[in-house]
């Protein structure tokens, strides 16, 4: 029987290698760290902001937003790869496992070392998920934030 088996690394960087291929771009990691902390400010007021300054922000955080959309992308493929490697770790255990109840080669299948790690790993890639998913949603409320005030500034300029 051949076990399935996907390095996450490679498959990524596979992907990140077709994307280039085809010619889509994102923002580099070198690219978002090189934008001042000021630019990358989460504003609480933009009622002030000029339309050049709204729309600066967009442009920011449209980059912002596209980098952590592939970076979560990036980490739900690690996530299923760990999911898989810890179903295929679990089962390859209980197989080994000289007990004859099922439920006790689960719980011997919990306590195993191998196990343990895999969870481990799969427990930090999905709070790596989670965090990029939070921060892609929070990166989206701002840009309409951003879009509605400069489009409430549009508004107003032609009533005058």
């Amino acid at each position: 029987m051949r076990e399935f088996n996907v390095d996450i690394d490679k498959l990524n960087n596979h992907n990140l290698n077709l994307i280039d291929k085809k010619g889509f771009v994102y923002p580099s990691n070198a690219d978002i760290s090189s934008l001042s902390e000021e630019e990358k400010s989460f504003p609480t007021e933009v009622a002030d902001f000029t339309n050049e300054e709204l729309l600066n922000k967009m442009a920011v955080f449209t980059a912002l937003y596209a980098s952590v959309s592939v970076n979560e992308a990036i980490s739900m493929a690690e996530v299923a790869g760990y999911e898989r490697e810890l179903e295929i770790t679990k089962s390859q255990v209980m197989q080994l496992s000289n007990l004859s109840k099922v439920t006790d080669k689960r719980q011997e299948a919990a306590a195993d070392k191998s196990v343990i790690s895999v969870q481990e790993k799969l427990t930090v890639a999905e709070s790596k998920l989670k965090l990029f998913a939070a921060l892609r949603a929070s990166y989206e409320k701002y840009i309409s934030l951003f879009s509605r005030a400069l489009t409430s500034k549009l508004e107003e300029r032609k009533l005058q």
